[in-house]
């Protein structure tokens, strides 16, 4: 039961969708809204206002997620600039803050054993991306404003199937990414597929 229960979560999604933005890039706030409402069947607590504020936002879950998760979520875009055409990406632009051999680099917080989420949210397609967080922050960690990408076809996957997966390699390491695409309704359901891929990952080695 949600100890915290504003109207936006319950209310039908083209009034919910009607104070979002027609296309562009949505607020922090807004982006942290979509994340919740396609996960309150999960949550044993709703955010409240300045909680969503924060980022990243951690999010008590119930079964199959566990007890809680760490969001990292961007406006993820679509580049015909991109090396694939039609690539979708986002930019991370937080994290932990560290030095390595005099430059600035960053890693995901995992403190308190809060596993992070790295998601990128399309506005106008309203589906959500979600790579591989581990291999992200690898070694030395990112640049700020480093650039992730995913492939339209699992993102096109996603909007027709409703969920979808898919690989790309990464430059400078053994196993590829895979990637999980998925319309708000199955938001849960890809939740707990990327754990299980990140997981597969890590055993395999090569970070």
């Amino acid at each position: 039961m949600a100890l915290f229960d504003p109207s936006w979560v319950t209310v039908p999604d083209a009034i919910f969708r009607s104070a979002l933005p027609d296309k562009g890039t949505a607020t922090t706030v807004q982006l942290h809204r979509v994340l919740i409402r396609a996960l309150s069947s999960s949550l044993s607590e709703i955010p409240d206002e300045e909680t969503l504020k924060q980022k990243p936002l951690i999010v008590k879950t119930e079964l199959p997620l566990p007890h809680s998760l760490r969001f990292y979520i961007y406006n993820a875009t679509q580049h015909a600039s991109e090396r694939q055409l039609g690539t979708f990406k986002i930019q991370l632009t937080s994290g932990i803050q560290k030095v390595v051999e005099g430059s600035s680099r960053y890693e995901f917080d995992r403190s308190l054993g809060v596993r992070p989420i790295v998601v990128g949210y399309h506005l106008e397609l309203d589906v959500f991306i979600l790579w591989d967080t581990d291999l992200h922050d690898a070694g030395a960690g990112f640049p700020f404003s480093k650039s992730i990408q995913a492939p339209p076809e699992v993102v096109f996957g996603a909007l027709s199937a409703g969920l979808a997966e898919g690989e790309r390699r990464l430059k400078g390491m053994r196993v590829s990414e895979t990637i999980v695409c998925a319309r708000p309704a199955r938001l849960v359901e890809a939740l707990s597929l990327r754990l299980q891929r990140s997981t597969e990952t890590l055993l395999k080695g090569g970070i």
